[in-house]
C-alpha cells in the first residue's frame, strides 16, 4: 500500500510558501556540509585496498575513486577526513572519517567515479526506492559502476558503493552525484552525506561510513555477488542486521496462492466481503492458501463515513489529481464546492504536483497549507480520510465489520481456515498502529518534518496529515514494546498467523519526549503512521528505527513464530535505517505498489522490483506485491511474480478473475511453484535503461533448485518513473528483440555453470532449444511492448550411451520448472521426482522404450522433431522412471 497525498491538495487554493530545499540537481556547493577535519594517521592498507595520499581509492588493483583537483566548498575531502580503512575477506574496504567536532549532518567528497555505465538505487518516495540509470540522485543507497575500458581478456572493473549507518549507528549515510566537466569529459563526483535527523545527535567519528568493493569480470553478472558480499560484510561488521542467507524465511507467508483484500475493498473490508472473495476464488478453480486482511479490519479511535471516505482513492491514485477532486464534493448539495475543488485541482496539478521542489508554486503551497489553509485541510482529512485516525486501545477488530475479537477469531477458525482451507492469515497494520498512530496512554502527538534531501525527493511531505496534524506515537522503548505486544497479542488470540507491517520507511520529525522536554528531530516511519518515538533521551532517525524494529521483531517472534522464522512482512520500508536493522525478519516488499488504474506504472513496476532487488535480496526475500488477474497487464505481472522467487498474491475483486491466469500460477489446491531464490537481473540488462532506451529488454533469472531455472524476457519499454516530475510517465515503446542467453541462466545458479548443455522450453512459443557452449543463446524473439517470454531451463543429463535428457516441468504453468523436484540418470534410465497435475514435459534426444509413473506403466507422447516427451500427471507428488534400453 502506498499514498498519493499529492492529489488531495487540489481542493484548496495555493497562496504562499517559504522553506528552501535542494532540488535533485541543486549544486552540492549550496548544500550544508561540515568543515574539514584534521587528518589522522592512516591505517595500513590491506587486502588489495588502499587510500593513497592524494585521496584516491584503490580496491583490487583498480582505482575506483579519483580525487578532484580542488576540494568542494563546504565539504570534507576524503583525503583530509579519511582516518582508517578496514579490509574484509570479500575484497572490499570500509572507509572511516574523522571530524574536528561532532556534526549531526556532514558531506564528504569521495571523489570521481570511474568512467563507464552507472546504476543507482535511490529513494524516489519517502517509503520507496527505484533504479536510476546513468545518474546518482539524492538519497541514493547503492551505486554500482561498470568500467568503460576492458582488458585484453575482455574483463572490466565493476565497483559497488554502499553507504551505511555510522557514528555508533546514530547517523545514516546516503550518496548523491554531481556531474562536472573534467579533462574534456563529463565525470560524476560522488558525495556521501551522513546525518542523524536530530540536531542534538551528532558524531565526530564516522566509523565504517561507506563500503567500497570492486572486481574484474567478463560480464556484469558479477555485480550480484559483489553487492551480496558487501551487504554481508556490512552485516558482520555492524551486527545491526542479518543477511537473508542467515535468516529463516517464513515459508507460510510465501508458498501458495495469496489473496489480499486491499485493491478489492480498500479500507471498507469486512468479514462478509472477505468470505465472498474466498468463495469467488474457489469458483474460479483455485484455492486461496494465504489470506491478507489489509487496512480496515481494526477498531479506530473514530470512524470515517464509508460514503465520504476517499482513502482508497488517494492511496491508489498515483498520478491522477482529478480522481480525488471529482469525489471530494460528490452530490448536488455541494456542486459549488466541487467546482472549486476541480479548479484548484487543475492549478495544483499544473503549478505544484510536478514542479521542482524549490519552485514558487511548491513554496507558496507549503506556506498556505501550513498557515491559512491548515485548519480546513485538517478538517478535510478528519472527515473524508482515515489518515488522522488512530488505532483504538486496547487493540481489537472492528465490531461492526468483524464482530470484535470473538468475531474475527470465529471467522479465521471457521470460515477462512475451516470452510476454505486457508493455511495462513495475516493482518495489516501501520508502524505506529494506524495512519494516525495509536491511542495508547503513553502516546504523544508527533508532527513530521522532512530532512532537506527527503523534502526534495517528495515535497508533499511538507503538507501531509502528519505534518499538519501529527500522529499519536509511543515515545519510550517500553511504550513501543507495549504497542507491538498488545497489537500482535490481540491478533494471535484471534488465530491470525502473521502481519503485514506497513509504513516503515523513516523521515524526520520534531517531538517532545515522554517527560515533555524537547529532544529534537527524528524520522517517522511514514507521513501518516507517525512512528519514530524516542526513548531514553536519545533521538535521530536511525535510533528511532532501531527502537521500532527491535520491538516489532521481538513481538513478532513471540506471537508469530513460523518454523524458526518471524511471520512479519515489511512494507513501505526502503530507507536503510530500517533495512539495516532487520535482524530476524526476512520478507519485504520489492517496490512501490501495483496501481491497477495507473497505466504508466504497470511496466515500470517490474523494472523497479527487479533492480531494487539488487540491494534488497541480500537482506530479505523481495515480495513483488499483489496484482489483479482480470487486468490489461495481468499476464505480464503474473509472469514476473512466477519468475520472482517471492510470494504470488492477487487482489482480485470477488468474481473479477481471469481463470487462465490463475491456473497458470497455482495448482488447483492453491500450491504455487516458487523459485528457490530471488530473481536476478541478467548481465545484458543490468546497466541498460530497459524502460527508456528503446532497444533493451529486461531479463530475470531465478533458480529452481541446483539444476533448474526460470528465465524471463520482458519488454518494459515506455513506462518509467520521472525523477524530475515525481510521477510515472508513459513514453515511446516499440518491439525489442530478446534472446535467452546462457549467461543469464547461469546467474540463477549464482554463477555456477558447469558447462553442461541447457534445455530451454518457452512457455508462450511452446518451443524447445538446447544451448551448448558458454556464449550460446536461444533464437531471438520480437517482444511487443508489455510482452514477455518465460523459459523453463534445465541442465541436460546424459546416459552412458549418450542419450540426453532434461525434465522441464508442467508446460501449462508459468514456472513449470518448479514442478521438477529432482532428477538423476541411472544407467540407460532416468528418475524424476515431479509434481502434478498437468502435462509434464521433458527433453529427450531419443524416444524412450517405456515410462512409468509411481511404478505403473504410463502412456506418453514423443515428438521426434522437437525431441519433446510429455506425460499427463494426476495431482500430487510422483516418481517417474524413463527407460531407453
Amino acid at each position: 500500500m502506498t499514498s498519493g497525498f499529492a492529489h488531495v491538495w487540489m481542493a484548496w487554493l495555493c497562496v504562499g510558501g517559504a522553506l528552501q530545499i535542494p532540488s535533485r540537481h541543486t549544486s552540492h556547493r549550496a548544500l550544508y556540509a561540515a568543515s574539514v577535519a584534521v587528518p589522522a594517521p592512516r591505517a595500513p592498507a590491506g587486502g588489495g585496498a588502499a587510500v593513497r595520499g592524494d585521496g584516491s581509492v584503490v580496491v583490487g588493483g583498480a582505482t575506483v575513486l579519483e580525487p578532484g583537483a580542488r576540494r568542494l566548498r563546504r565539504a570534507v575531502a576524503l583525503g583530509d577526513a579519511e582516518v582508517g580503512r578496514e579490509a574484509e575477506a570479500g575484497g572490499g574496504v570500509f572507509l572511516s572519517f574523522g571530524l574536528r567536532r561532532p556534526r549531526a549532518r556532514v558531506d564528504v567528497d569521495l571523489g570521481y567515479l570511474p568512467q563507464g555505465r552507472l546504476l543507482s538505487v535511490a529513494r524516489n518516495k519517502r517509503w520507496w526506492m527505484a533504479p536510476a540509470f546513468g545518474d546518482v540522485p539524492l538519497e541514493t543507497q547503492l551505486v554500482v559502476v561498470e568500467g568503460a575500458d576492458a582488458d585484453a581478456a575482455g574483463r572490466r572493473t565493476y565497483a559497488a558503493f554502499l553507504p551505511l549507518l555510522t557514528g555508533g549507528g546514530r547517523l545514516r549515510g546516503t550518496l548523491r552525484g554531481a556531474v562536472e566537466a573534467r579533462g574534456g569529459e563529463k565525470r560524476t563526483r560522488l558525495i556521501l552525506r551522513c546525518e542523524s535527523g536530530d540536531g542534538a545527535v551528532a558524531a565526530a567519528d564516522l566509523d565504517g561510513a561507506v563500503h567500497v568493493s570492486a572486481t574484474r569480470s567478463g560480464d556484469a553478472g558479477c555485480v550480484h555477488g559483489l553487492v551480496e558480499r558487501a551487504v554481508e560484510a556490512a552485516a558482520a561488521r555492524t551486527g545491526t542486521f542479518a543477511p537473508r542467507r542467515a535468516k529463516a524465511v517464513p515459508r507460510r507467508m510465501v508458498d501458495g496462492l495469496g489473496w489480499c483484500t486491499w485493491d478489492a475493498f480498500y479500507s471498507s473490508v469486512s468479514a462478509k466481503k472477505v468470505e465472498a472473495g474466498l468463495e469467488a476464488l474457489g469458483a474460479a478453480g483455485v484455492k486461496c492458501r494465504r489470506l491478507i486482511i489489509d487496512d480496515g479490519w481494526m477498531a479506530l479511535d473514530r470512524d470515517t463515513d464509508d460514503a465520504l471516505n476517499l482513502s482508497g482513492e488517494i492511496l491508489t491514485a498515483a498520478n491522477s489529481a482529478g480522481n480525488a477532486a471529482e469525489k471530494m464534493y460528490d452530490g448536488p448539495a455541494a456542486r459549488a464546492q466541487r467546482k472549486f475543488a476541480e479548479l484548484v485541482g487543475a492549478a495544483y496539478a499544473r503549478y505544484v504536483e510536478r514542479a521542482p521542489p524549490n519552485s514558487a508554486g511548491v513554496l507558496l503551497w507549503r506556506l498556505a497549507a501550513t498557515t491559512v489553509l491548515r485548519a480546513p485541510l485538517c478538517h478535510f482529512f478528519d472527515e473524508s480520510t482515515d489518515f488522522t485516525k488512530a488505532l483504538a486501545w486496547p487493540p481489537r477488530p472492528h465490531a461492526a465489520k468483524f464482530g470484535g475479537e470473538a468475531g474475527l477469531a470465529a471467522f479465521v477458525r471457521d470460515v477462512a481456515k475451516g470452510t476454505h482451507g486457508v493455511d495462513h492469515v495475516a493482518c495489516w497494520h501501520a508502524s505506529a498502529g494506524y495512519w494516525g498512530g495509536a491511542a495508547t496512554p503513553a502516546a504523544s502527538r508527533v508532527r513530521a518534518r522532512a530532512t532537506p534531501h527527503l523534502a526534495a525527493v517528495e515535497p508533499a511531505i511538507g503538507w501531509d496529515p502528519a505534518t499538519l496534524k501529527g500522529a499519536l506515537t509511543p515515545t519510550t522503548p517500553k511504550a513501543i514494546a507495549e504497542l507491538y505486544g498488545g497489537l500482535y497479542g490481540a491478533l494471535a488470540r484471534c488465530g491470525v498467523d502473521g502481519v503485514k507491517a506497513d509504513a516503515r520507511a523513516a523521515k524526520e520529525s520534531e517531538i517532545p519526549n515522554f517527560k515533555g522536554s524537547y529532544l529534537g528531530r527524528f524520522p517517522l516511519a511514514d507521513a501518516q503512521s507517525g512512528v519514530g518515538a524516542l526513548g531514553g533521551g536519545r533521538g535521530g532517525g536511525p535510533e528511532a528505527a532501531r527502537l521500532f524494529v527491535e520491538a516489532m521483531e521481538g513481538a513478532g517472534a513471540a506471537h508469530f513464530g513460523d518454523g524458526g522464522a518471524v511471520a512479519v512482512s515489511n512494507c513501505m520500508c526502503h530507507c536503510t535505517e530500517q533495512l539495516y536493522r532487520y535482524a530476524s525478519t526476512a520478507l519485504a516488499r520489492a517496490s512501490d505498489d501495483f496501481y491497477p488504474r495507473e497505466a504508466p506504472s504497470w511496466r515500470w513496476h517490474l523494472t523497479a522490483c527487479a533492480y531494487n532487488s539488487l540491494l534488497l535480496s541480500p537482506i530479505v526475500l523481495p515480495d513483488w506485491d499483489m496484482f489483479q488477474s482480470d487486468h490489461p497487464a495481468a499476464w505480464l505481472h503474473a509472469a514476473a511474480r512466477a519468475n520472482s522467487g517471492g510470494p504470488v498474491t492477487v487482489s482480485d475483486k470477488p468474481g473479477a478473475h481471469d481463470d487462465a491466469v490463475l491456473r497458470a500460477l497455482a495448482l488447483p489446491d492453491g500450491a504455487t511453484l516458487v523459485a528457490t531464490a530471488p530473481a536476478r537481473v541478467g548481465a545484458s540488462a543490468l546497466f541498460a535503461d530497459v524502460a527508456r532506451d528503446g532497444a533493451s529488454h529486461l531479463a530475470l533469472a531465478a533458480p529452481n533448485g541446483d539444476d533448474g531455472a526460470v528465465v524471463g524476457l520482458y519488454n518494459v519499454q515506455g513506462s518509467a518513473w520521472s525523477w524530475d516530475e515525481r510521477r510515472f510517465v508513459a513514453g515511446d515503446a516499440a518491439p525489442v528483440d530478446a534472446a535467452l542467453a546462457r549467461a543469464d541462466a547461469a546467474l540463477a545458479w549464482r554463477e555456477r555453470d558447469d558447462g553442461a548443455p541447457l534445455a530451454a522450453y518457452a512457455f508462450r512459443a511452446k518451443t524447445l532449444e538446447i544451448l551448448r557452449g558458454p556464449g550460446a543463446a536461444a533464437t531471438p524473439r520480437a517482444l511487443d511492448p508489455g510482452a514477455f517470454e518465460l523459459y523453463a531451463v534445465r541442465r541436460v543429463l546424459a546416459t552412458p550411451a549418450g542419450v540426453e535428457f532434461a525434465p522441464l516441468g508442467l508446460s501449462a504453468m508459468l514456472n513449470g520448472g518448479g514442478a521438477v523436484r529432482a532428477a538423476a540418470v541411472d544407467g540407460e534410465a532416468a528418475d524424476v521426482a515431479a509434481l502434478g497435475p498437468g502435462a509434464f514435459a521433458a527433453y529427450a534426444s531419443a524416444e524412450p522404450r517405456s515410462l512409468a509413473v509411481d511404478g505403473a506403466a504410463a502412456a506418453f507422447a514423443y515428438d521426434a522433431a522437437a525431441r519433446l516427451l510429455t506425460v499427463d500427471l494426476a495431482p500430487g507428488d510422483h516418481a517417474l522412471r524413463v527407460v531407453w534400453d
